[in-house]
């Protein structure tokens, strides 16, 4: 009961503070600070950040209150994660590539919510089906977790020349 409503829990929350990071960097007066963790522009690299800095948050939380002790968790929430990340740019550019436009808010929302509900519930299914942890499996989801935000700092004023990062 506890995991479902953790899971539950981590999607509302997510959700929330996901919708809330989409308008955070104009209601601060366009703060760089604020811009490293939300939305700067309409890019679709951008709008990824709505789903990886509430579910890093929410997992880390998560991990230091319930989950220190399961082991896999952070490794299996931060593949989980990349899931989610990879699942909102495919369904993202092949909806628009279909229908042929971008400014589609309920179906990119709709979309934003389908890619949390995809990490949290990818983590719980590795959680019940896994057999072995690597022996360094937290080191290595830290790791994840830090060169994405690392990567999503640097590339909010500073991205690559590619269409992924480019606003509609």
């Amino acid at each position: 009961m506890f995991k479902k409503l953790s899971v539950i829990i981590g999607i509302l929350f997510c959700v929330g503070l996901g919708v809330l990071l989409h308008f955070t960097y104009e209601w601060s007066g366009y703060n760089m600070a604020v811009g490293y963790f939300s939305s700067v522009n309409e890019s679709t690299w951008e709008h990824l950040k709505l789903l990886f800095f509430p579910v890093t948050l929410y997992t880390l939380g998560q991990f230091v209150f319930c989950e220190r002790k399961t082991k896999g968790f952070l490794l299996f929430r931060a593949v989980s994660l990349l899931i989610g990340l990879i699942f909102i740019t495919s369904a993202f550019f092949t909806v628009s590539g279909i229908v042929g436009k971008t400014d589609m808010p309920v179906v990119n929302i709709a979309i934003f919510v389908v890619g949390v509900i995809i990490t949290f519930v990818l983590t719980e299914l590795m959680l019940r089906s896994v057999y072995y942890v690597p022996k360094y499996s937290n080191l290595f989801a830290l790791i994840i977790f830090a060169v994405f935000t690392l990567l999503f700092i640097v590339w909010s004023y500073d991205p690559p020349n590619i269409g992924l990062f480019k606003a509609p």
